[in-house]
């Protein structure tokens, strides 16, 4: 891995490449315990001086002799800075002296820490804290042998091999981040700072150099353990909070905002954090496309899931397309998603009534106009919604052929994405029996109208229509009472709420083809366009969906 003493030299010679600031034990406790790891300044120190962690470099006021504490310059104002070489060890455990006042007492000597150090001390913490449930204090004659027994085993562990390795082993993982945090930092933060009077091209230029170098380490470990630390990463970010959507949401905030998220998420997206700037600096060494953060850790994603969700393999790397489906896929967008095209006010009632309430839909009553002089603007929509990803679903009568003819032309143009539904030979005969029609048509009559004619003499005058012009022109000539008797509103809306009761065909099993439309349009709500548009087109004879 990452030598100490090669970073050390780097910070040193470059400091200001790193974005982030290197933390003094009081101000690396303050990061910390806003992410809920819970040492405070003389712990920080404490543990350091005993060799359980160590500082990226060491600060003193005067020269020091400490073993493995490797002297690298002594600045113009006087100060040693060190480079902490020492073999990480969790034997020594306990001090002399309370530790306030041993902190109080030490030598003039600061040990500075990146913040992704918190990688090292949240693992001390984990395996400091207590494995008793609080409810045992209620039972207050066994709770001092659980305590007593569980400080046996804390310092079992601390004087094993196995903690040895485990503290050198964060140690190395938290380096490997450190010495990349440059250079993808800015990138996934979206932030970039550099020292006055360099200019923001020479800082560029520093990190390029500086990442020439650390190619070249990467190169050394190989790709197999980079991975290896990708995977422990997120799994940690994972057990520490498990919200996996809430992490991939969160690390689309940039800047000041995003450094600003604290308690368990913050150090669940800082790991993560951590995790991508080493991914992309290993698929650039490497020259391979490496899973993102959130097809690691807990959980699996299903080969091609995500591209199904959000159009794309990778939501994370400049893909503001996929970002944008990624806010989709849970809502968080304000966008309508689909355009239903329907031709008649019937129609538009229809589908608004069972539709109502959903407001990632728009409806629009073209009144007719596929062809005639509105046809280019009915052209230029399918267009405009296509450049806007959303869906454009149309509904239209087989009556007039010059819409259908418009519809499908524009289908085989393949310049919309979405679905066509034909009414053969209209909206009512299609989907509705003369029987049900007769039902519904009956049960708008009004009491006057009602008492000039039976059921069965109204059922019979209009028994023989074969279309919806037909049905009503049959209707205004039973009776005087019923020669204002026409489609509408008030129409569509009754038959609307009659599929919805009875959503097949009257004496059959076949779904009404009007209950098969408003099925698709609620689910084209939650598909992702971009995926849907770049696997499947539409059938310019069926008016349905098929693989390209």
């Amino acid at each position: 891995m990452i030598e100490p003493v090669w970073l050390a030299s780097r910070i040193i010679e470059n400091a200001s490449i790193w974005q982030n600031n290197f933390q003094d034990p009081q101000r690396f406790s303050h990061f910390i315990r806003v992410h809920k790891v819970q040492f405070w300044e003389p712990h920080i120190f404490h543990l350091w001086d005993l060799g359980w962690v160590r500082a990226e470099f060491v600060q003193a006021k005067k020269l020091i002799s400490i073993k493995d504490i490797d002297l690298l310059e002594t600045n113009p104002e006087g100060d040693s800075i060190y480079a902490d070489n020492r073999q990480l060890n969790t034997i020594k455990t306990i001090s002399d002296v309370p530790i306030k006042q041993y902190y109080e007492e030490a030598p003039v000597i600061v040990p500075y820490f990146h913040p992704f150090k918190y990688y090292v001390f949240w693992h001390i913490q984990r395996y400091m804290q207590l494995a008793i449930s609080h409810y045992q204090i209620m039972n207050p004659a066994k709770y001092p042998l659980l305590l007593e027994n569980q400080i046996q085993v804390f310092f079992a562990w601390a004087q094993s091999e196995n903690a040895v390795e485990a503290v050198n082993r964060w140690d190395e993982i938290a380096r490997l981040a450190i010495a990349t945090e440059p250079c993808f930092y800015p990138e996934v933060i979206g932030t970039f700072t550099w020292l006055y009077p360099s200019t923001q091209e020479e800082q560029f230029a520093k990190i390029q150099s500086f990442k020439i170098d650390l190619k070249r380490e990467y190169l050394k470990i190989g790709l197999q353990p980079i991975k290896d630390i990708l995977e422990k990463l997120c799994t940690l970010a994972d057990m520490i909070e498990p919200n996996k959507t809430v992490h991939s949401l969160m690390r689309f905030i940039r800047g000041k905002t995003r450094r600003q998220i604290t308690g368990d998420l913050g150090g669940a997206i800082l790991l993560k954090t951590m995790a991508e700037i080493i991914r992309r600096m290993a698929e650039e060494t490497f020259e391979v496309q490496l899973q993102e953060e959130d097809e690691l850790g807990i959980g699996i994603w299903i080969d091609g899931a995500k591209e199904q969700f959000y159009g794309s393999r990778r939501i994370f790397d400049k893909e503001s397309l996929a970002k944008k489906d990624f806010l989709r896929s849970i809502g968080l967008d304000a966008e309508v998603r689909t355009h239903v095209y329907v031709e008649g006010l019937t129609e538009y009632t229809a589908f608004s009534h069972l539709l109502q309430g959903t407001n990632k839909i728009d409806i629009f009553d073209l009144k007719g106009q596929f062809l005639q002089s509105d046809s280019l603007a009915f052209r230029e929509n399918l267009i405009k919604d296509d450049k806007n990803q959303v869906f454009s679903i149309i509904i239209l009568d087989w009556d007039v052929s010059g819409n259908v003819r418009v519809v499908r032309k524009a289908a085989e143009d393949d310049i919309f994405c979405g679905n066509f539904f034909i009414s053969e030979p209209d909206f009512e005969f299609q989907n509705f029996s003369i029987d049900e029609l007769t039902k519904i048509a009956w049960g708008l009559l009004n009491d006057l109208q009602k008492s000039t004619i039976d059921y069965q003499s109204f059922s019979d005058a209009i028994k023989f229509a074969s279309n919806g012009n037909e049905f009503f022109r049959l209707i205004r000539k039973v009776d005087t009472e019923l020669s204002h008797f026409e489609k509408g509103g008030e129409w569509g809306q009754a038959l609307a709420k009659y599929a919805y009761d009875l959503p097949t065909v009257e004496g059959s099993e076949r779904v009404r083809p009007f209950i098969t439309a408003i099925q698709t349009i609620i689910r084209s709500v939650n598909d992702n366009y971009r995926s849907t548009r770049e696997k499947r087109r539409l059938d310019p004879v069926t008016g349905k969906l098929i693989q390209r």
